[in-house]
């Protein structure tokens, strides 16, 4: 049952985003549902982990039977975030000689 009334009793405690590839878990407690009109409610969550999430809902202690999945893309990248290995073999390297660095670029969430 959809309610309709905007002072329904109405919460998504208990709902979760499943990280599917990273096992990234995020609670919704935060999540306050607002009455759009005609039995829609919106919420809004911030994900800063890039992955696939399966949104599993919980209305009202009920389980929603399907999962939708979201998929985060990363930010622009971040230089202040970026992380540079192998920087140490930079110090001492010889003109003509092969060095391994590895950049790890990052968005602003890192």
């Amino acid at each position: 049952q959809t309610p309709t009334d905007p002072n329904s009793s109405f919460d998504l405690e208990g709902s979760v985003l499943v990280g599917m590839d990273t096992d990234t878990v995020i609670t919704a407690e935060q999540l306050l549902p607002t009455y759009l009109g005609d039995g829609f409610y919106t919420a809004t969550l911030t994900p800063t982990i890039a992955d696939r999430y399966e949104i599993r809902l919980v209305i009202n202690n009920i389980a929603v039977p399907r999962y939708p999945v979201l998929q985060v893309l990363p930010g622009h990248v971040d230089p202040s975030m970026t992380i540079l290995l192998g920087a140490e073999n930079l110090a001492g390297s010889e003109a003509g000689q092969e060095l391994l660095v590895t950049v790890q670029p990052r968005d602003k969430f890192g």
